[in-house]
C-alpha cells in the first residue's frame, strides 16, 4: 500500500529502483546487499518492507522480528557503510496508549503488542546503525492497495444490515497516498530525526466508518462496542493520537485533514 503511493510520487522527481519481496529478502544481509550494489549513484533507501499483520505477529513472532527488527538493522548499517539516507516508517503502535494527550515524539514508548514492541526495535536499530535517518511514525492507513479498515468495512455490508464497531479507540485515518506525497517533499527539507506524520484530526474506529459509509452512501446500521466486548489476540492501544506538530513546525508539507483525504480517496478508487 505504502509502498506503491512513495513510487508514484518518487518517481515525479527521482530515479527509484522499486525492489520488491521478490527481488529482495530484507532479512538476509547478502540478498540485501547484493540488491542495493546493484544500484548506481544510490542517495536513499526508503524501507516500505514491514509484517503488519498485528494479530497474526502474536503467533509469529520470530517472523515479526525478523522483518520488523533484523531486515531493519541490516538497512541501517549498509546505510551507515555507504553514507546514505535511510527513510523508515513506524507505527503508534509504539505507543500503550494510556497517555490522555496526542503523543509526541519525546514520549517514552510502551508497546503492548508483538507487532508494536517489533517495530520499536526496528526504530532502535535505526538510531543505533545509521546517523542520516528519517523515522516516520505513521497510522490506521488505508489506499489503492493491500488490506485496510475501508476495503474491510465495505465488503462486509454486502453481506450484513448490522455491524459492531468499536468507539473507544482513537486515532487519526490516514491515507497512503498523502502521507507518501508529504515524505517525498520532506526528505533533506527537514532536518534527520523520528516524525509523527498521520492525516490531521482524530477520531474513533466507529465514528470513521459511519463518515465513510455516509459518503458512499450505504445503508448499514452501525453497533457501538467497546474494545473489551471486541477481543482480538493483540492488544490495541485506547489512544493511538499523534501530535504531528513537530513534523508541520520543521517545514514539513502539511498533510490533509482525515476527512478531506477519505473523500478523495473515495472518489477516486472506491467509487469506480
Amino acid at each position: 500500500m505504502l509502498g506503491s503511493d512513495m513510487l508514484y510520487h518518487l518517481n515525479k522527481h527521482h530515479t527509484v529502483f522499486p525492489l520488491t519481496s521478490q527481488d529482495v529478502n530484507i532479512t538476509q544481509k547478502e540478498s540485501l546487499y547484493s540488491a542495493l550494489n546493484s544500484i548506481s549513484n544510490l542517495e536513499a533507501v526508503i524501507n516500505c518492507a514491514a509484517f503488519t499483520h498485528v494479530d497474526a505477529c502474536e503467533t509469529e513472532k520470530e517472523h515479526a522480528f525478523q522483518v520488523n527488527n533484523l531486515g531493519v538493522r541490516h538497512l541501517a548499517e549498509y546505510c551507515q557503510k555507504r553514507d546514505r539516507i535511510v527513510v523508515h516508517f513506524s507505527t503508534d503502535y509504539v505507543f500503550d496508549g494510556e497517555k490522555e494527550s496526542p503523543y509526541m515524539e519525546e514520549d517514552t514508548p510502551n508497546p503492548i503488542n508483538i507487532y508494536g514492541l517489533s517495530k520499536l526495535k526496528g526504530e532502535e536499530a535505526v538510531l543505533a546503525f545509521c546517523k542520516r535517518y528519517y523515522i516516520f511514525r505513521v497510522q490506521w492507513l488505508y489506499g489503492k492497495n493491500g488490506r485496510h479498515f475501508i476495503k474491510s468495512i465495505v465488503n462486509l455490508t454486502r453481506n450484513h444490515s448490522e455491524l459492531s464497531i468499536v468507539t473507544d479507540q482513537w486515532g487519526s485515518p490516514s491515507w497512503s497516498w498523502d502521507l507518501a506525497r508529504c515524505v517525498e517533499y520532506s526528505i533533506e527539507k527537514i532536518p534527520y530525526g523520528i516524525y509523527h506524520l498521520a492525516n490531521q484530526g482524530f477520531t474513533t474506529w466507529y465514528d470513521f466508518a459511519r463518515f465513510f459509509l455516509e459518503e458512499l452512501k450505504i445503508n448499514c446500521s452501525l453497533k457501538e462496542i467497546t474494545t473489551e466486548n471486541f477481543p482480538r489476540p493483540a492488544k490495541r492501544p485506547f489512544n493511538s493520537r499523534l501530535s504531528i506538530q513537530k513534523y508541520l513546525s520543521s517545514g514539513g508539507l502539511p498533510p490533509l485533514h482525515w476527512k478531506e483525504a477519505v473523500r478523495y480517496f473515495l472518489k477516486e478508487y472506491v467509487q469506480k
